[in-house]
């Protein structure tokens, strides 16, 4: 690599070039340092690389003509000294210099004391040279950015929206650009020469006055001035500054009129207060924040919340009107808020300064211009009140479930588009399914045949306002439970009904018990037939059912002969086995269907359903006087003799639709008492017309 105090040489013969060399080294002081380079190619890659003193070029290189090596290095390196190196005479050498070479030898002249000076020279000429054109240069420089910064200056006060102007010490205008010129509606010359008393109300004269005493003390200015334009007032804002110039100090004035912007900011300022007296007589609080979250203005309502002033709250100053145990999560949430530009909403409690903890609705939104977050506007509503309501209705509805839940029934509500609302606990172990897969299901699809229908049947009774109340069996996988539902419609403020109250009970035991109940006072205890109320009941609906289809029953009436006897003789326990005994021999006589019951002592009766007319009823009766001749009892405990049993029977045949069972009855027992008196141990029936008839075997 080459270095400051080297010289290229540049020559194509090894001997004229190790020859240079060697006096440059031998002869030079201090000795300079020679690179060669044996073609011009060669010498234009080391000066792209390296810096050099000076080059000493032969001009006659293989890969050049003539001037053409001088020429290519000149051409890129202007800066760089180049002495040439000749073998012939003629004009070579001056039209070398005239290409840019500082000096030239002959090659016959090239001894050491010449060639050091030769290059000693063309350094300080080439130094000259360099200081010179960097002169030039700089001067033109600076001529351009005269003439740019004076074209700059035309422009601006030749095609400046503002006005400008330029005045004496005295107030008297020198220049005006034309924008200025435009608002009086004049040429810019028309104004030249008037002073500046001239253009404002009389009253501001003391005005400018002042002004230019400020101008001549301080050397700038800047305010306001009412200017009389055209007949109207108008405002102007004006920066002017003292300028020395040539012909000595004058004045530049800029100003722009600020008449409307000026009437924006009243209007502002009177909206600003308007808008703070609205805010402060607002019930809600009111915060705002920069962009970064810190508080920059609360209103009265906020300072009533929090028992902080606006002074006390602005920055971080609020958060101290949180709620201790809420600070940390509040200002972690405000600021995550803040940081990512979304909103927030919540509640927070703050810490009165008087020790009350306050309830808040909070509700923060970014305030956005031109797309940029510029603050955070924030409300917040005491909601202590209705936090507690809610806090106690809440503690009501769990005492309500607990309760709910205590009870033994069933308790739902559905709403008006019949979705379960509410369940008690028991629901989700009839359901089979856990609270949240019943809650909001509709309720006929939680429910099975022949359940939904019962539940469909009630729910339509129930919107349409009527209570209603039905008992129904539930086919189980292992029994069927017996079911009380009841339909409440619940109604609005309107008395529109809004929902249904269901109510569920299982009342299987309670049916068994009422059936047993019932079976209780309709049984006769001795002998399991129905007693007389029984009989009536079972025999009315029988009766009913006959005369509905239009068919005949019989009834038979009978009793037991010389049963007193056998009571005197046998004893009462006697007298009930046969009894019981009669009464089993009879029941197993007779058809399922038929009713057979004890109406006092040793008096029975029967009604036989499929009896069509006297010759069925005969059959009947005859089967009733075997049954109960089957029927026997000891005369003496360990006696071999038996007391057999026999009855005189009544009966006949009536047509449910024209004749009561009462009067049914009452044929039959006439007909009995005929038997008796017939001569007992057989049968008689009633005829309507003359004495009862006997069968035809009596």
């Amino acid at each position: 690599m080459g270095r400051a105090e080297t010289i290229l040489l540049v020559d194509d013969t090894r001997s004229d070039a190790a020859l240079y060399s060697a006096v440059l080294r031998r002869a030079c002081h201090p000795p300079r340092e020679v690179e060669h380079a044996p073609s011009l190619g060669a010498a234009l890659r080391m000066l792209e690389n390296a810096r050099y003193a000076a080059v000493l070029l032969d001009l006659g290189l293989p890969d050049s003509e003539d001037l053409q090596g001088l020429e290519a290095i000149v051409a890129r390196y202007p800066e760089l000294p180049v002495v040439v190196l000749t073998g012939r005479d003629g004009d070579l050498g001056e039209r070398a210099i005239a290409a840019g070479a500082q000096d030239y030898l002959r090659k016959s002249d090239a001894k050491p004391g010449m060639l050091d000076r030769a290059l000693r020279l063309a350094q300080a000429r080439q130094e000259l040279e360099n200081r010179e054109r960097q002169a030039r240069e700089e001067l033109l420089q600076s001529r351009r950015q005269l003439a740019e910064s004076e074209r700059r200056y035309r422009d601006i006060f030749e095609y400046s929206m503002g006005l400008i102007c330029t005045h004496s010490l005295g107030g008297v205008l020198l220049s005006v650009n034309p924008a200025a010129a435009q608002v009086f509606a004049v040429e810019p010359e028309d104004l030249v020469g008037r002073r500046l008393h001239g253009f404002v109300p009389d009253a501001a004269h003391a005005q400018v006055d002042a002004y230019l005493q400020r101008i001549r003390e301080q050397g700038a200015d800047q305010g306001l001035v009412p200017v009389m334009v055209n007949g109207e007032l108008r405002i102007w804002r004006y920066h002017n500054r003292l300028l020395d110039r040539e012909g000595g100090q004058v004045v530049l004035g800029l100003a722009h009129d600020v008449t409307e912007r000026q009437r924006i900011a009243r209007e502002l300022r009177a909206k600003t207060a308007e808008l703070e007296a609205v805010n402060d007589a607002a019930p809600l609080g009111l915060l705002r924040t920069d962009a970064q979250g810190r508080c920059t203005y609360v209103n009265r309502a906020w300072q009533r919340l929090a028992g902080l002033s606006q002074e006390q709250s602005l920055g971080d100053g609020w958060i101290r009107s949180v709620h201790p145990e809420d600070r940390e999560r509040v200002v972690t949430e405000w600021e995550r808020t803040w940081r990512a530009g979304d909103r927030f909403s919540g509640k927070q409690r703050f810490m009165h300064i008087d020790g009350r903890t306050v309830w808040c609705e909070v509700h923060a939104s970014p305030m956005l211009i031109d797309g940029r977050i510029t603050g955070y506007f924030a409300t917040a509503q005491d909601v202590t009140a209705e936090h507690l309501a809610e806090t106690a209705r809440r503690r009501g509805d769990r005492r309500l479930a607990t309760l709910a839940d205590a009870l033994p029934v069933l308790l739902m509500f559905v709403d008006r588009d019949m979705r379960v609302e509410f369940i008690n606990s028991g629901w989700t172990g009839e359901l089979h399914r856990p609270e949240d897969q019943i809650i909001g299901q509709p309720l006929l699809e939680l429910v099975s045949a022949p359940v939904a229908d019962h539940f469909a049947a009630g729910l339509e009774s129930a919107y349409a306002g009527i209570e209603h109340g039905v008992d129904f069996d539930d086919p189980g996988d292992t029994a069927i439970r017996t079911w009380n539902a009841v339909f409440i419609p619940q109604s609005d403020q309107d008395g529109h009904v809004d929902g249904v109250h269901v109510m569920l009970r299982d009342v299987t035991l309670e049916k068994a018990h009422r059936q047993e109940l019932v079976r209780r006072a309709e049984q006769d205890p001795l002998t399991g037939t129905f007693n007389r109320a029984g009989f009536e009941a079972h025999g009315g609906h029988a009766w009913r059912e006959a005369a509905r289809q239009g068919r005949p029953l019989g009834v038979f009436f009978f009793d037991l002969d010389g049963f007193k006897e056998i009571n005197d003789s046998l004893g009462h326990a006697s007298g009930d086995g046969l009894l019981q005994e009669v009464a089993a021999r009879v029941r197993d006589s007779l058809r399922a269907d038929d009713i057979i019951g004890r109406l006092g002592g040793d008096e029975f009766a029967v009604i036989a359903r499929h009896v069509g007319g006297a010759g069925a009823a005969q059959v009947v009766a005859e089967k009733l006087i075997a049954a109960v001749s089957a029927s026997t009892r000891q005369v003496a405990a360990g006696a071999d003799d038996t007391l057999q049993a026999s009855c005189s029977l009544g009966y006949c045949v009536a047509d449910a639709a024209d004749v009561s069972l009462a009067q049914a009855l009452q044929r039959a027992d006439q007909a009995q008492y005929a038997a008796k008196r017939a001569g007992k141990g057989r049968a008689v029936q009633w005829q309507a017309h003359g004495l009862p008839r006997l069968p035809d075997d009596a």
